[in-house]
């Protein structure tokens, strides 16, 4: 079943996040994501959603938020 991570973070935060995405994204062709008012990164399951959205915590801001939905 597919999850999303759904990625909400403050307004001075988004080029750095599209950035870090594109980035990504040229790595690993299986990383696929939306972008629309929010951030969505698409998971095969809710374990690999949540890691995703904690490393992005970690990795990029503690300022995001994030929710995983299936």
């Amino acid at each position: 079943m597919m999850a999303r991570t759904i990625l909400k973070f403050p307004g001075d935060l988004r080029k750095k996040v599209e950035k870090v995405c594109e980035d990504i994204r040229k790595r690993d062709s299986s990383f696929a994501y939306e972008i629309n008012d929010k951030i969505i990164i698409f998971s095969d399951n809710k374990k690999q959603a949540f890691a995703r959205g904690m490393w992005f915590r970690k990795n990029v801001s503690m300022r995001i938020k994030f929710e995983v939905v299936e």
